[in-house]
């Protein structure tokens, strides 16, 4: 969430080699570039905000913070330093600073001399922003009015109208909901099917009856779609439904995240079912995928761990 994506239409080489400086642990030598960059192009970060999203991306929030408190305080008046800060507290679930620190940005914003891109690109991250905290909020009016200015800037934007949809859902209009998400899927190539989204509202909304509605639907109109076949099969285990789960989860076959999402649900099912041999079996397969998949080496270790506790026990029989 850290990226700050295209703020110019003509990046500077420099950043290029900033963030290969960056990469490379001299991390002084990417500040210096991007500041050398930034001075040359007012559109860009400056370089205390650059190398801090860079530190944030690479899991190192206290440099990061340190490097982006002290820019606070000898940049005031820059909306990108607060729109970092924003974005951290998003980050961390403080909802309220994150609200407070966007709207700040943004009147910053109105105060600075950027191109019209690189002004409109950063109104258009801070609205993400804003919509993104009315969303964790549950707050609909709100998450429709910030999406309204969202679209107002770029009516086209995919992310935009499916944060619209979700504040029409919520609001009782599923039809206007369902307009909107038709006009993402316009813009979005890989967005999922409409009606494993609105499934995944209300099963969030806990509307089991839509949710199971939504799910059969997805599933009735994208039969082939790895995504829906894996949203069916974990809405069946969570409705107890393990035998249709498992078989369901037969079809998952695209060597994906989803493929891993799965094998270890299946997993854990066989393993509920007692099945121990069959679920070391497919968290061994997921793990061969996704090594660090912390789900699937708890499936394993229970798995192991209740294989021996029955060769023990049926050892001890004999």
């Amino acid at each position: 969430m850290f990226q700050a994506g295209s703020l110019a239409k003509d990046e500077s080489a420099q950043l290029t080699e900033a963030r290969r400086a960056f990469t490379q642990g001299d991390w002084d030598r990417s500040l210096e570039l991007a500041r050398r960059a930034a001075e040359k192009n007012s559109d860009l970060l400056c370089g205390e905000v650059f190398v801090t999203r860079l530190l944030f991306e690479s899991g190192e929030f206290a440099a990061g913070k340190a490097v982006l408190e002290r820019a606070a305080i000898e940049r005031p008046d820059d909306p990108d330093v607060f729109w970092t800060l924003g974005d951290l507290a998003l980050y961390q679930a403080r909802l309220a600073d994150a609200w407070v620190l966007y709207h700040h940005a943004l009147d910053l914003l109105e105060k600075r001399s950027y191109s019209d891109f690189a002004a409109q690109q950063r109104r258009r991250f801070l609205l993400r922003g804003c919509a993104k905290v009315a969303e964790l909020r549950r707050d609909w009016a709100r998450l429709q009015q910030v999406t309204a200015q969202w679209l107002a800037l770029v009516p086209d934007d995919g992310e935009a109208l499916r944060s619209a949809a979700r504040a029409e859902f919520e609001q009782g209009d599923s039809a206007e909901a369902t307009k909107k998400l038709q006009a993402a899927l316009q813009t979005q190539q890989d967005a999922e099917p409409i009606s494993l989204t609105l499934w995944r509202w209300a099963r969030e909304d806990n509307q089991p009856e839509k949710a199971n509605a939504y799910v059969n639907q997805a599933l009735k109109d994208s039969p082939d779609d790895s995504r829906v076949v894996f949203a069916a099969a974990m809405w069946r285990s969570e409705r107890g439904n393990r035998d249709e789960a498992l078989s369901l989860l037969e079809r998952v076959k695209t060597a994906n995240r989803v493929n891993v999402d799965a094998i270890r649900l299946r997993s854990a099912l066989l393993l509920a079912d007692g099945k121990y041999e069959s679920a070391e079996r497919d968290a061994r397969q997921a793990l061969s995928i996704v090594p660090s998949d912390i789900g699937a080496r708890g499936v394993l270790a229970i798995a192991l761990a209740a294989s021996y506790d029955s060769d023990a026990h049926e050892e001890s029989k004999q």
